[in-house]
């Protein structure tokens, strides 16, 4: 199967999350995940009121109304520290050089801290199951896809996200005998961003079954490695310092980003030190280490083999699901998952966030806090554990089994 240039979006990235795998035998899950737009913007602030007008000075700011927008470093007397820095939706946009959102709980003198800043926010998409259904002849969001009949009776089928809702689908492709050869259908309308193909049939005609496992085509962000000539320049790209003895990885897909590695590039400032990369991490997973469900109704985790790369030395860590206990972490000791770790009386959920240790190449979990389903709390990690984990996926736990997986590797 080959898939076609036009699956991929231009417009929007996978920045975590979305993946997909087979929730049954006709449905696919797709797990909880971020989207970014490629397009998005970002610089400082100069001035803020209490009632939610910011201004950037004299460089426009390139927001439009309805952009979610994350600022920080502004604060006021009294009021919530998240009253006037968060996470807001652009109300109205007076000027090249202000906007508005609605704020709540701020009074008082407003400060504005050294570094203050704005950037559009990644869009959370929440997780949900996609069944293909049997469709008609010009059916799907495309328009292109054909009905499986039992002599017409598989398709390829692109599970993907409508960016303007939210929402998850199905684009159907175009249906073809058993000893036919299917076409992945071609994702025409820039507002879907795509997830997976799965190839899709029916014995039946009116029955859909599935065959094989979903194939990841999920875009991610892009980054260029660069370094500067020198120190005394003082170079900063999209807010990091770039060095002459590390790498800076500039993410290539954003505009703010781009046009700044541009002009440094343009004067010899800065140059390109290695190819494009889908992570900033200085650890990364060079391959391996995609967690799924072993089967329907499973409680551990399966764990591909692989190794973790440290792009400051240019060494290898192999790591491999030998060494991984499906327990609840507690400080350094590991225990048994028990009814006490769930709320009483109801069928609670819990998040495991799986990490290998990027030195040993040991697998562990840290599990975070139980909850009503969809109420749980997933585990973050503290300062200490960034330096000596790199994670691998969030797995949610309900009393009985595994009910989703949300993919987070940095990638090489």
């Amino acid at each position: 199967m080959a898939l076609v240039n036009p699956i991929r979006n231009n417009s929007y990235s996978v920045t975590s999350g979305l993946l997909v795998t087979n929730g049954n035998a006709a449905a696919q899950t797709v797990a909880t995940g971020y989207i970014a737009d490629r397009t998005a913007v970002s610089g400082t602030i100069s001035a803020a009121t209490i009632a939610g007008l910011y201004t950037t000075g004299t460089t426009a700011h390139g927001l439009n109304v309805g952009d979610l927008v994350t600022i920080t470093g502004v604060t006021s007397a009294t009021g919530t520290t998240t009253a006037l820095s968060g996470t807001f939706v652009v109300q109205t946009v007076p000027s090249t050089t202000t906007f508005t959102v609605t704020t709540s709980g701020a009074t008082g003198a407003v400060t504005i801290a050294t570094g203050a800043a704005f950037t559009t926010a990644d869009i959370k998409i929440a997780s949900g199951t996609v069944t293909p259904t049997i469709g008609t002849a010009t059916g799907g969001p495309n328009g292109t896809s054909s009905a499986l009949t039992t002599a017409n009776y598989q398709r390829y089928d692109v599970i993907a996200v409508d960016t303007t809702t939210g929402s998850l689908t199905s684009i159907q492709g175009t249906a073809v005998a058993s000893t036919g050869t299917p076409v992945v259908p071609a994702v025409a309308d820039p507002k879907y961003l795509a997830l997976a193909v799965v190839l899709i049939s029916s014995t039946d005609g009116s029955t859909v079954t599935t065959s094989g496992n979903p194939i990841d085509v999920r875009s991610t962000y892009e980054y260029a490695p660069v370094r500067a000539f020198n120190r005394s320049q003082n170079v900063r790209i999209g807010g990091n310092k770039v060095t002459p003895s590390n790498d800076a990885y500039v993410p290539v897909d954003n505009q703010t980003a781009r046009k700044e590695l541009g002009y440094h590039s343009a004067i010899g400032a800065v140059f390109n030190s290695g190819p494009v990369t889908l992570s900033n991490s200085d650890y990364v997973v060079h391959h391996g280490g995609l967690v799924s469900a072993a089967a329907t109704g499973a409680t551990a985790p399966t764990i591909t083999s692989g190794e973790v790369l440290n792009r400051l030395t240019g060494t290898y860590v192999p790591f491999s699901n030998t060494t991984i206990k499906w327990f609840q972490t507690t400080g350094a000791t590991q225990t048994a998952l028990v009814a006490a770790d769930f709320p009483a009386a109801t069928s609670g959920n819990v998040d495991h966030l799986l990490v290998v240790n990027k030195f040993t190449g040991i697998l562990s979990v840290i599990t975070g806090t139980s909850g009503v389903a969809g109420t749980q709390v997933t585990p973050t990690l503290t300062t200490a554990q960034q330096a000596l984990y790199v994670p691998l996926a969030v797995v949610t736990k309900d009393t009985t089994q595994i009910v989703n997986i949300r993919d987070v590797r940095p990638r090489a």
